[in-house]
């Protein structure tokens, strides 16, 4: 069967031992296969890597799955495994392009995916799932919008944006104000905060800002 298979920056197994792969290898465990204990996770589509892994953050490797071979939704294990080749971040980003009606799964880490690849932001901006707003923040697009969210950790990715910082340093969640702080903005007013922690991180960055100014 063909899949896909996500790897940190070494083409080691995020999960589990950190087993090391190499591309051209076939590779055989021992045991009964169990689903998320013992035999070679992947998944049959690219987007549904994002259901465990960051697709972003990950190398994404096409693959080839032999011998008995278990699902759980859309997440797959087998007995055997080969590495055929590794996706380039373009192909993955053109993948993507070519599949914008993903925008519209039901599956929240599928248009978290997508918002990660910049596409359907226009829709997303507005998504039910407060890490997919987040994401599309992130991507900078809809802060107009987002800076009102409903959700902190929105207004949050919002404020590390730079952007609104004017209306954010008064936000009513401390975490946000902490954002606002890191961002050095309004530091004469967050050094009384009440919350300690955007005090505090507010006079670090004043000191900070201050040796900056005088090269120290």
């Amino acid at each position: 069967m063909k899949g896909y298979k996500a790897l940190d920056k070494d083409m080691r197994a995020v999960y589990g031992n950190g087993m090391q792969f190499e591309l051209g290898k076939e590779y055989m465990v021992t045991g009964k296969i169990i689903l998320y204990k013992n035999g070679f996770h992947f998944c049959k589509r690219i987007e549904y890597l994002n259901c465990c892994y960051d697709i972003k953050e990950s190398r994404i490797f096409e693959v080839e799955a032999y011998g008995d071979i278990i699902i759980d939704h859309q997440i797959y294990v087998s007995g055997n495994i080969y590495l055929k080749r590794e996706l380039p971040k373009e192909e993955i980003k053109n993948y993507f392009e070519q599949n914008q009606q993903l925008i519209y799964s039901e599956q929240d880490d599928v248009r978290l995916a997508v918002a990660e690849q910049g596409y359907g932001l226009d829709v997303l901006v507005r998504d039910k799932s407060l890490l997919v707003r987040a994401a599309v923040a992130k991507q900078g697009y809809g802060l107009d919008i987002l800076i009102r969210d409903e959700d902190w950790q929105v207004r949050a990715t919002v404020a590390k944006q730079g952007y609104g910082l004017d209306v954010l340093v008064h936000d009513e969640d401390w975490y946000v104000r902490l954002a606002v702080a890191e961002q050095g903005y309004g530091l004469n007013e967050l050094v009384h905060d009440q919350n300690f922690y955007v005090s505090e991180a507010a006079k670090e960055m004043a000191v900070r800002s201050k040796a900056d100014d005088t090269g120290q």
